[in-house]
């Protein structure tokens, strides 16, 4: 998702310039890829009086640190989904962005794609009545991941990381309040963890209440074979002669 944002903010040039890049491996190139500076340490990327906003894209559990370091000095985040791993972590993070005075915003990208959009067009015009039920299903193979997207996935089975359910439960929920304009009001689950030598969570079958009566069924998991879904190229972009970035 770093690079996905770099190409994007790449193709704002009136709206946004990319500055500096920060973090993994392949940082340094990427940031030789996009004209942009490579800072060795985040603390010296935030203080460049350069940048305004910071885009956090690194592993679940240190978004909240990053976040605070970046408000702190006078910046405003987007962080990608979930902001933070524990409710606390949350909680402090929001203080933080009304103490400072910034805005701090979560990557629901899924809000974006044209087939939502006019999803919640339908149902906010009336035009399938009220919504009672939902199902959304969530699958993903890791090994397609690492494959597509390149890098080091390993962070996904760190205990610290939670489990496979904060990777996909974040989109489902936001996506069932942003169509309906209610809350989780009860929530029953069953979290497993199927794949071997996995360390935490890697699949949950989950039923919800929200406030305004819908009900809504969840189901996510990375203990799949390969592909997730029909027709799902195997094959890492940077081998395919047809590839191009995706932005969107």
């Amino acid at each position: 998702m770093g690079r996905t944002h770099a190409e994007a903010i790449k193709r704002l040039e009136e709206d946004a310039v990319l500055v500096a890049i920060w973090g993994g491996s392949r940082a340094p190139a990427l940031a030789n890829r996009c004209g942009a500076a490579w800072e060795p340490t985040l603390e010296a990327m935030m203080r460049r009086p350069d940048i305004d906003a910071v885009v956090l894209t690194t592993p679940h559990h240190l978004h909240a640190r990053e976040a605070l370091l970046a408000m702190e000095s006078g910046k405003h985040v987007l962080i990608e989904k979930p902001i933070a791993t524990t409710v606390e972590d949350a909680d402090r993070l929001l203080q933080a962005a009304r103490q400072y005075r910034v805005v701090l915003g979560s990557g629901y990208h899924q809000r974006f794609r044209i087939n939502n959009i006019r999803a919640r067009q339908v149902i906010g015009a009336g035009a399938i009545g009220r919504v009672l039920t939902a199902q959304v299903s969530m699958p993903m193979y890791i090994q397609a991941a690492k494959s597509q997207f390149g890098g080091n996935w390993d962070w996904w089975n760190l205990p610290e990381s939670i489990g496979h359910l904060l990777n996909a439960a974040p989109h489902a929920i936001d996506l069932m309040r942003w169509f309906t304009g209610a809350e989780v009001a009860n929530i029953s689950a069953f979290c497993r963890t199927f794949a071997p030598d996995q360390a935490v969570e890697d699949t949950t079958m989950a039923t919800m209440e929200l406030s305004d009566g819908t009900l809504f069924s969840f189901f996510s998991s990375n203990a799949l074979p390969a592909p997730a879904f029909p027709g799902a190229s195997q094959t890492p972009p940077a081998q395919d002669p047809g590839y191009r970035p995706h932005i969107g």
